[in-house]
């Protein structure tokens, strides 16, 4: 037995490819799963714009005064800050994919808080080419903003507390810069009752003491609703996409199982037939009678039509699970004749290039999974030029904008653009295979 692996040992040595291969591919490709379905980093980069100078970061309410930095603590410490200059700063920094979003926070919170009469409205700015990474940013937003909230809320509870207080038992406030004696119920009651039993000359004035506080109870009632809400949701997010498009998880996920199926489907097969052909010199005779570029059409046509049928029976099945998936008019029919017609190019080109239908195969296997895991590395999980790069070969594959006509498909939309992508990718490939087909002996044993 120890001689039997020795001997196993000795000859992977002399196999230097595949001994690479079995190193580096499986690290490649975990890492690529890592970067393309990690929930995200533990401290995502989100810009902040804070038009607030130091001096003017407390808040006066009622008799407490609230720090800003403090209640925003929590927050801070969740998330990598970028401090941007401007609202058009930080919507750049989110296209760029510098950040994952952008907060900005405006010019008059501290007024708006001091009032107490309505929520502060914060814009929080989201990349969402990607809807896991989305998700994930927008739920942190969320979680920390609850703890701004409640820091805020129990100052604005204990000066609405305060102010019922003054309305009960009456005292002195100060409203801009004059002081006011406010009567309060007790003293209204008093005052009444004083009234109902002196019938001097000092009656009306006292019936116009209690007429005045009425007055000033009911305009202060009246912005009753505004504090409520206040209370409740003292800052409100405001969302607004500034990169990609608003996407559905179900849509997206849905979308990514059909392009992988797709595309495993239509390059074997190519791949797999053609290099087939070669191997039994069925190629060479039909190139006695047609030209190759008929041959390699007649593939991708097969390609096409395979993906079609196999992209469809999943996306029935997945109906069954997943509700509104697909819906509206069924343009991801189209994207998947076009996506499997490209993806069977690509496998064209391997078809031609490897030797046997076992090489092509596995050639197709280990190509087309870390190429399509490219397409689904967000921005901000990787460096900015290293992701720079990953679009890059993202759109020299056909898996992104198949993953992107088929998302839209499944919504009922017609993906124009993808389409077109797609098309010139098949052309491409289409034109690279026949090249490999026209060097001598490429076309046969």
């Amino acid at each position: 037995m120890r001689a039997l692996v020795r001997k196993d040992v000795l000859i992977l040595g002399r196999s230097k490819l595949l001994v690479a291969l079995l190193v580096f591919y499986p690290v490649l490709l975990a890492l690529l799963i890592g970067f393309a379905l990690s929930r995200g980093p533990d401290k995502p980069r989100i810009a902040i714009v804070d038009p607030l100078p130091p001096e003017q970061q407390k808040i006066a309410i009622g008799s407490r005064e609230l720090d800003i930095p403090t209640a925003t603590r929590a927050l801070r410490r969740s998330i990598d800050v970028v401090p941007a200059k401007d609202e058009q700063d930080a919507a750049r920094l989110v296209r760029e994919g510098e950040v994952l979003a952008a907060i900005v926070v405006p010019p008059d919170v501290v007024d708006r808080l001091q009032s107490r009469l309505e929520p502060v409205s914060v814009t929080v700015l989201y990349n969402a080419d990607d809807p896991v990474k989305a998700r994930f940013v927008r739920d942190t937003i969320k979680a920390r903003l609850r703890d701004a909230n409640a820091a805020i809320g129990r100052a604005l509870v204990d000066a609405a507390i305060r102010d019922l207080g003054l309305v009960l038992d009456g005292g002195k406030v100060t409203i801009f810069g004059r002081t006011i004696e406010i009567l309060g119920l007790r003293g209204s009651e008093r005052e009444l009752r004083l009234a109902a039993r002196n019938t001097s000359g000092q009656t009306r004035a006292r019936i116009e003491r209690v007429a005045g506080f009425a007055e000033l109870a009911r305009r202060n009632l009246g912005a009753s609703g505004g504090l409520l809400r206040a209370l409740s949701e003292p800052i409100a997010l405001r969302e607004r996409v500034v990169a990609g498009r608003q996407r559905s998880l179900d849509e997206f996920a849905v979308a990514v199982a059909v392009a992988i199926a797709v595309m495993f489907v239509a390059m074997l097969l190519a791949a797999g037939g053609l290099a087939l052909e070669r191997e039994e010199g069925v190629l060479l005779r039909l190139r006695r009678h047609l030209a190759f570029e008929r041959i390699l059409a007649a593939k991708a046509l097969l390609s096409a039509l395979a993906g079609l049928v196999g992209g469809t029976l999943l996306v029935l099945i997945v109906a069954l699970f997943v509700p509104g998936v697909p819906a509206g008019v069924p343009w991801w029919g189209l994207g998947l004749v076009v996506a499997a017609a490209a993806f069977g190019a690509v496998g064209l080109v391997i078809g031609a290039v490897a030797r046997d239908v076992r090489a092509s195969s596995l050639l197709a296997v280990l190509a087309g999974l870390p190429l399509a895991l490219l397409a689904l590395v967000p921005s901000g999980a990787v460096d900015r030029a290293l992701w720079e790069l990953t679009r890059v070969l993202a759109a020299l594959f056909p898996f992104a904008p198949a993953l992107d006509a088929l998302e839209q498909g499944l919504r009922g939309a017609l993906a124009e653009g993808a389409l077109l992508h797609l098309a010139a990718l098949a052309l491409a490939y289409g034109a690279l295979a026949r090249f490999a087909l026209a060097r001598p002996g490429a076309a046969g044993p």
